[in-house]
Order: structure tokens, then sequence, then C-alpha cells
């Protein structure tokens, strides 16, 4: 049976007391990592190269939401977030993801 919205959002409020904002706000982009916005300034009006730009960093955007989720799911695992901190698992224990 799906939880009712109630309970989705009881569950979130509960989530979000448990791991609050500022637990986040160490968190830093890689070094080498390339500004989207940089690649899209470079790219602008030139031939395809905008659809292309455009292409790269959808691509980066959707590699780096991949990589957080596994990272979440990671925490939850190895115990550093509480068990009921979960992310699409239905209520089963997450499993442990190796990222690369």
């Amino acid at each position: 049976m799906e939880p009712t919205r109630q309970e989705q959002q009881n569950e979130g409020r509960t989530i979000r007391a448990a791991t609050p904002r500022s637990t986040a706000g160490g968190w830093r982009p890689a070094a080498d990592r390339t500004d989207p916005v940089a690649v899209l300034a470079v790219n602008l009006g030139r031939n395809d190269n905008f659809d292309r730009a455009a292409m790269e960093v959808a691509t980066r955007y959707a590699d780096l939401n991949e990589l957080d989720c596994h990272r979440h799911r990671n925490a939850i695992a190895d115990g550093h977030l509480p068990p009921d901190a979960r992310v699409g698992t239905h209520g089963r224990p997450p499993p442990r993801i190796e990222t690369v």
C-alpha cells in the first residue's frame, strides 16, 4: 500500500529534521570541474557548437545527479544517514553502490 500524502510529508519533515541543510554546507565542486556557464558562453553562436555545448552540460548534470544519488544511498548503507532517509527504495534498505 502506498503511503498517503500526509505520511509522505511527515516523513519528509522527519528526514529534514534529522539531516539539517547545514550538513551540506561544506560541499565544494572539484577544482578541475568546468563551469557549465563558461562552456555555454564560449560556444554560443558558433555553428552547432551551442547545441553540442548544451548537450554536454545536460550530460554532465545527469552524471553528477546520478553520482549524488549513489553517494546518498551509500551514506545510508554505511550508517552515515538514518535508514529512513531513503531515496526510491520503497522501504527496503538501499544496496551499496560502487562509484567509479
